[in-house]
This record gives C-alpha cells, sequence and structure tokens, in this order.
C-alpha cells in the first residue's frame, strides 16, 4: 500500500462516518431542540464567544449539518484539502457542542480529520509522513489505554463489566446478557479477550501482517459493539486509522529487517 493510497482510503472512510455522523443528528434532531437533554443550554460551557454560540443554537445547528452531510458526502469522491479543511471545521462545532458528550471515537475523529487533512495539503513528504504517523500512533495509544484500564480494573478482569453493560438501558442488550449469565466461561473470555486485543494493539506497528490481524480483530470487535451496544461511530471511525497502522506497519518492518 502506497501513502497516497493509504490517505485516500483514510479520508473516504472518515468522511463516511461524517455523512453517517450528520445524517442521524438530523434523524434525531428533536432531541437538540432548546428544551431537550442534547440542547445547547444543557451542553453550553461557552460563555462570551457569542459568534461561535450561534453555530449551536438549534436552527442552525441544524443547517450546518445539512452542510456537513453535502460536504461529506462529496469528500467521499475528491480528495482535497479545502473539502477536509470544511469538514473538519464542522466536525469540531459538534465536538465544541456536545463537549460534556463527547465518546473516544468523537476524539479518535476529530485526530484522523485533523492529520489526513495536513496530508492533503501535500506540503512535502517529511509531513506527508508525519501525518500518516501520527494518526497510526494516536489510534494505537487509544487502544492501549483502553487496554490498561481495563486489565488494572477487577470489573473486568472478572468479566462483570460486559454483564453490567449489556444490562443497560443505554447501551445494553438485554437477550444476549441472559445468555452471557448462563455461560460464565463465554463472559470470561471476552472480557480478557478484548483486553488482551486492546492493551497489545501496538504490536500491530511492528509487522503488516501481525497489523492484519490486528485490525481483522479490532474490526470484528467494532461490529460486535456496534449490533450489540449501538456504539456506530466506533465502527465507522476507529477503522479509518487502519490503512495508517497498516502503512505505518510496513514501513518500521522495512526498516527493521
Amino acid at each position: 500500500m502506497g501513502i497516497k493510497d493509504c490517505a485516500i482510503l483514510t479520508s473516504l472512510i472518515i468522511n463516511f462516518s461524517v455523512v453517517l455522523d450528520a445524517s442521524e443528528t438530523l434523524y434525531r434532531r428533536n432531541q437538540y431542540k432548546n428544551d431537550s437533554l442534547l440542547s445547547f443550554k444543557s451542553l453550553s460551557f461557552l460563555t462570551k464567544y457569542n459568534l461561535i454560540q450561534k453555530f449551536f443554537l438549534i436552527d442552525n445547528f441544524i443547517a450546518t449539518n445539512i452542510f456537513k452531510l453535502i460536504i461529506g458526502f462529496i469528500g467521499l469522491f475528491y480528495f482535497s484539502p479545502y473539502i477536509l479543511t470544511i469538514v473538519l471545521f464542522l466536525q469540531l462545532i459538534s465536538f465544541i457542542r456536545h463537549k460534556s458528550a463527547n465518546s473516544a471515537a468523537d476524539q479518535m475523529q476529530i485526530i484522523i480529520l485533523f492529520g489526513i487533512t495536513i496530508f492533503a495539503y501535500d506540503v512535502n513528504s517529511v509531513v506527508n509522513q508525519a501525518s500518516i504517523y501520527f494518526i497510526a500512533v494516536q489510534s494505537t495509544i487509544s487502544y492501549v489505554t483502553a487496554g490498561y484500564h481495563k486489565i488494572t480494573s477487577p470489573v473486568w478482569r472478572s468479566g462483570n463489566a460486559i454483564l453490567q453493560v449489556m444490562g443497560t438501558d443505554t447501551y445494553g442488550h438485554i437477550p444476549f446478557r441472559d445468555f452471557l449469565f448462563r455461560n460464565r466461561l463465554i463472559v470470561y473470555l471476552l472480557a480478557w479477550g478484548t483486553i488482551l486485543l486492546d492493551f497489545f494493539f501496538f504490536l500491530a506497528l511492528i509487522s503488516p501482517v501481525i497489523a492484519m490481524i490486528f485490525i481483522a480483530l479490532g474490526t470484528l470487535f467494532h461490529i460486535a459493539n456496534a449490533y450489540f451496544m449501538g456504539l456506530n461511530s466506533f465502527l465507522y471511525v476507529f477503522p479509518a486509522s487502519y490503512p495508517c497502522i497498516l502503512y505505518t506497519s510496513i514501513v518500521i518492518f522495512n526498516f527493521l529487517f
């Protein structure tokens, strides 16, 4: 995989995630009205910058997401630094508005958009390489950090964390939880499988073969989370970093061997 192919594929996936993000926001637009839980008033942390706040008012925010949907869709077909810059700006607006409710996927989405936008300006080969490495390393750090927090948690090591999450209204899946209650060995294996996948994800940077294994496992992991927990954004955001991880692993492997 060449570096340009890597960048284009990353851009394609991350723009797809932006399109889905905007689509979900528009579909759930009633939740963002001024008297709702996700209104700007309930999420606001800015008190001085009235010009910025205008982007967050419900009518402007909906219009912003319509524009983001259109620009993100165009970005699926055109690898342009200007399109990516606009997408990054619009995504930052959503990120700031939802500051108290952002997930790791939201943070990674901004990181990937920033890195791939820098690449798209094609300053020079050094900057291009650095932007790809930046995305790969940031994604790897995110996985390893999650793994560290899990492996140091008695609730995760026992497998009870999975049962607790599956029993919640927001991220739960009651039929699957009931199945797990009857099969505690599977709970234990799923918990430790998740821990080991996250904690040792840095090994993906050593070899393209190892990278492909972790990419396959990571994809299956995010598909399962999307199906059972409704974490759709993770499925489309973190895999956007996989081309960068694969490319970086090829460079490191060639350097070492």
